[in-house]
């Protein structure tokens, strides 16, 4: 048996793999070493792995959260919305969403957690809803430097948008 100084980077290197060897490792070192088994459930789309979220959410919600990403499965918005009262990163994994349930959630969790409700529109969200929240959020935060960080990114990002759609325009590329 090895007890090895290495099997928490062992079972992280595991994310996003999905097959019988990655399971066995796995279950080998669930007992000893459980946070690093749910971490490398990052990027698994199996029912295997999602039972195993399932079985875990309520002792680790925080990293069984981060393993679902930006996921649109029933499965990750039931853990989202089982979690969503004490663990913020049920925003974070809405990054980049902009369905109904996202910003429902957002809606719901932004007084709570308004810098990371932000954050979770991503920088790159540029539509005129995302900017009204953002301001809306900035004007009832206005001594909240985390968020006048976030809305300054999208600023940003949103002007190298715009100024490489004008250099497309002047090189005659669109």
């Amino acid at each position: 048996r090895t007890k090895d100084k290495y099997a928490p980077a062992l079972l992280e290197s595991l994310g996003g793999i999905d097959s019988e060897e990655a399971w066995d490792l796995r279950e080998r070192f669930s007992d000893e070493y459980l946070p690093w088994v749910l971490i490398s459930l990052r990027g698994l789309k199996s029912d295997r792995a999602w039972d195993l979220r399932t079985e875990h959410v309520c002792r680790a919600p925080k990293i069984i959260i981060k393993t679902i990403g930006c996921s649109n499965d029933p499965r990750a918005w039931a853990i989202r919305n089982a979690s969503k009262s004490y663990a913020k990163e049920v925003l974070d994994s809405l990054s980049g969403l902009d369905s109904g349930d996202a910003w429902r959630l957002r809606m719901e969790l932004k007084d709570k957690w308004p810098n990371t409700a932000v954050s979770s529109l991503g920088a790159g969200a540029q539509s005129e809803r995302d900017w009204k929240f953002r301001w809306d959020l900035l004007e009832e935060n206005l001594d909240n430097h985390l968020l006048i960080k976030h809305m300054v990114k999208a600023q940003l990002k949103s002007l190298s948008r715009r100024d490489k759609a004008e250099a497309r325009r002047e090189s005659g590329a669109v």
